[in-house]
């Protein structure tokens, strides 16, 4: 008497389990993507923020008139105009507030509805 023998491939497994991991994987990475350019952005107002913050200590005779121009002239060019800046000085230079800001559009844009404010205030 013959038996059948039950013959277990498992050659498409492993394809199938990656092709089930594949989205959640894919997800993982726009997320971090995402995440990693707004950082990028906040880290980047900051250090315009303090730039722009030592400009007026150091030279007290800068002109607030300027102050849009300046400050924009340190924004980067990923705020695509959107760029906002406002800097009041008090009574003597050590008294300075200097807030500037902009709106970043996400590379991706899952996880963000439109464009995310991002600003900062020394």
């Amino acid at each position: 008497m013959k038996t059948c023998q039950i013959v277990k491939r498992k050659e498409g497994q492993s394809l199938v389990e990656f092709a089930l991991i594949l989205p959640i994987l894919l997800l993982i990475i726009v997320a971090v993507i995402d995440f990693g350019w707004i950082f990028y952005a906040k880290l980047t107002v900051n250090n315009s923020t303090r730039e722009v913050a030592r400009l007026y200590v150091v030279d007290e005779e800068l002109p607030l008139s300027d102050e849009a121009a300046l400050a924009q002239a340190r924004m980067p060019d990923l705020f695509k105009g959107t760029a906002y800046a406002q800097i009041s000085i008090g009574g003597t230079p050590a008294e300075i507030r200097v807030t500037l800001g902009g709106n970043v559009k996400p590379l991706v844009g899952l996880f963000f509805d439109g464009d995310v404010p991002v600003d900062f205030s020394r």
